[in-house]
């Protein structure tokens, strides 16, 4: 994989140096649910798309499995999951087996910038918070519209008008990309708060850990950690999170 295929997933992940690759999966092996609430996507799918036994779903950058696993318990129906990190695909098949659905998932270790390239078509594809990894609003959008029926965006956009991501931003591309929406879901606020704080913890956690096995790495550790309170901090206090269920048109 190239520097800057290195460079956009770590930043999916917010590690913004690439060096973190090599740690992420023990920095991040106490969060299951990477980003995506998987019970609100299966409420959605459950509300307006109705799928059964003969539907077939893709997760792109599927993490843990989190969402791809709540999708074939809840509705019987297959889902594949795409992911480049190795450790974490391997930790979806892992709870795949627990959940016994591992004859309806399929989780591939793959670059979903190719990937997407070589798929069949799907009813529903799943895009949750994976960040810039298919480019900017339109770009992504763009790549995702031939691919599924129904596609499910998990991002965040700027309380603030004027910002590069705001919701009439997202709106107006959904509108150019040819996306009708279907559902739009505000995440709440509190409950977020209450996550990240979670997830923060553990995280220091663990880098402190990496920071006493690898003395020599205690920098780029600490500056993860201050990276990851500064993401939070923005989350709690300029962002809003959103979820989306999109239409092809």
């Amino acid at each position: 994989m190239n520097q800057e295929r290195n460079r956009i997933l770590a930043a999916s992940l917010s590690a913004y140096d690439v060096r973190l690759l090599d740690h992420l999966s023990y920095l991040l092996q106490d969060l299951y649910e990477l980003g995506s609430d998987a019970q609100q996507i299966a409420d959605l799918l459950h509300q307006y798309v109705h799928l059964d036994t003969d539907s077939c779903v893709l997760d792109l950058g599927c993490g843990k499995g989190a969402v791809a696993i709540k999708v074939a318990k809840t509705f019987g129906c297959p889902v594949v999951g795409v992911d480049l990190m190795p450790a974490f695909i391997d930790e979806a098949r892992q709870r795949a087996y627990q959940e016994d659905v591992e004859h309806l998932c399929t989780f591939t270790v793959g670059d979903i910038a190719e990937w997407i390239n070589h798929t069949e078509k799907y009813d529903v594809l799943i895009y949750g918070a994976v960040g810039e990894v298919l480019g900017n609003q339109r770009e992504m959008l763009s790549a995702l519209h031939p691919i599924a029926d129904y596609v499910i965006i998990d991002d965040a956009v700027y309380r603030e008008a004027g910002k590069e991501s705001t919701l009439d931003q997202w709106h107006r591309a959904f509108t150019d990309c040819s996306f009708d929406i279907i559902a739009e879901v505000m995440a709440d606020r509190e409950k977020i708060i209450a996550v990240n704080q979670r997830n923060q913890e553990q995280i220091e956690m663990r880098a402190q850990q990496l920071s006493n096995r690898y003395p020599e790495q205690a920098l780029l550790f600490s500056r993860y950690v201050a990276d990851q309170r500064a993401e939070c901090e923005e989350l709690n206090t300029q962002l809003q999170g959103v979820t989306w269920l999109v239409r092809a048109v």
